[in-house]
């Protein structure tokens, strides 16, 4: 599957891992990079490897006038500090979001950003997207975590805040893998690039991937299993 243009909101580490991903692969004929930072640099840098990956063009957009995409992926906001709850970000990358929402929101939106089940309810509850064009993706890495550490039941729940397994296995390991890596390395970066990549490959097909959708009975976004 080959995207016509995807949005990266986010010219970060994660936003910019992804854009790479998606070069390497092929997804898409544009990458659009929304920020409002200057990176003619960054583009450069991707456009020389062009030749040697796909033939995707990057293009770069302020917040204020992005275009729209078939694919949306929210990259962006305040990142998480060495021992720094997530949830503690939740109001900061509301604000965030703000930044983005606006009327006529188009093609499929993909919450990274955390915490990103709570960010996606938030941009449910403040645009006209349909419900079922919101995915968030965090679960989907708490399960490829979950899965390098040797634990071989599906991780439920809400990414890093409330994970479970239908067996009662102890998933407290899980939850502190992003925890170690912000404190020896200031970010976490590669899990989630490779997270993203899957879906787009995929986009919903892919059987064994766990992602958060909208529960209409609950009222917010909680992981289900592709199906």
């Amino acid at each position: 599957m080959r995207f016509k243009n995807i949005n990266i909101f986010g010219a970060g580490n994660i936003g910019l891992n992804i854009c790479n991903l998606i070069i390497y692969e092929g997804l898409a004929c544009k990458v659009n990079l929304i920020t409002n930072q200057d990176i003619e640099g960054i583009k450069l840098d991707f456009i020389n490897h062009a030749p040697f990956t796909s033939t995707t063009k990057i293009t770069s957009y302020f917040y204020n006038n992005y275009p729209d995409a078939d694919i949306n992926i929210i990259a962006g906001g305040v990142k998480q500090l060495d021992g720094e709850q997530r949830i503690n970000l939740i109001d900061r990358n509301k604000k965030y979001l703000d930044s983005i929402i606006r009327n006529d929101m188009k093609g499929e939106w993909i919450v990274i950003t955390n915490p990103d089940d709570i960010l996606a309810h938030y941009l449910l509850s403040n645009t006209s997207i349909p419900k079922n064009k919101i995915s968030a993706l965090g679960i989907a890495l708490d399960n490829m975590r979950a899965k390098s550490i040797g634990i071989t039941q599906d991780i439920l729940g809400q990414h890093n805040l409330n994970i479970y397994t239908e067996e009662e296995v102890n998933v407290d390991e899980v939850a502190e893998i992003p925890y170690a890596i912000i404190h020896k390395k200031g970010y976490t970066q590669y899990g989630m690039g490779y997270v993203v990549l899957w879906y787009l490959k995929y986009l919903k097909n892919y059987k064994h991937q766990i992602v958060s959708n909208y529960n209409e009975e609950k009222r917010l976004f909680e992981s289900t299993k592709l199906k």
